[in-house]
């Protein structure tokens, strides 16, 4: 760990400001899934089995998706972090939990008058669509300019290419249908898992093809 005047001596360069904040951001991306973890251990009554499967689920297609944009497009990348799972730092993986937890808990509070609605799943889904596409957008801007992140050609906005939201919007909207839709399934629990899992991976393909006409825009 270094001495606190080798931090005071960092924040007086912009690059030791950003190199710091990057530290900062790893900590408190840990404690945040923390956090949302033990909110919904509570909030469903410590069901942890029901915990597993929303987090568990976040974290596995958070970090395989990342993974394969980076490795697969070239199109951006996470410089100067810590702990890193291949290219994608950690702090992402934990992010991942925590953007997912949101959309899914504020379209469904959005929600709650349309319940007995026939097309409840897909309101839902699209909810937590944009939830996931507002965030993003506020987000992404200010990541960049912490350069906690690098786009390869930029974009229209703020230097973020159309692609990324438009995967957002059907990355959050299809994790939040597949786990709403696993959940209100009478069945066992295992089934939920493999059900649950099985629909991730469509979830993956769609976010891929949906992205594709847009990543041909930005290039």
């Amino acid at each position: 760990m270094p001495p606190i005047y080798s931090v005071r001596k960092n924040l007086a360069r912009p690059r030791g400001r950003q190199i710091m904040f990057k530290h900062i951001i790893e900590y408190t991306s840990l404690a945040a899934s923390l956090v949302v973890i033990i909110h919904y251990y509570f909030y469903t009554n410590k069901q942890f089995k029901t915990v597993f499967l929303f987090f568990s689920g976040a974290l596995v297609l958070g970090t395989i998706s990342e993974i394969a944009a980076i490795l697969t497009t070239s199109s951006y990348h996470y410089p100067g972090f810590r702990w890193y799972i291949g290219p994608l730092p950690l702090f992402i993986t934990l992010g991942w939990c925590s953007s997912f937890y949101m959309a899914y808990h504020i379209s469904r509070q959005l929600t709650f008058h349309w319940q007995g609605h026939k097309h409840f799943f897909w309101i839902v889904a699209a909810g937590g669509g944009f939830v996931g596409l507002f965030m993003d957008l506020f987000f992404d801007p200010v990541a960049i300019s912490m350069n906690w992140w690098e786009w390869k050609n930029g974009g229209p906005y703020f230097g973020v290419p159309t692609a990324n939201f438009s995967g957002w919007f059907v990355f959050a909207a299809g994790f939040c249908a597949t786990y709403d839709r696993a959940l209100s399934k009478d069945w066992s629990y295992g089934k939920k898992v493999l059900g649950f899992y099985g629909m991730l991976v469509g979830v993956f393909i769609i976010t891929a093809l949906s992205s594709f006409p847009f990543l041909m825009l930005d290039s």
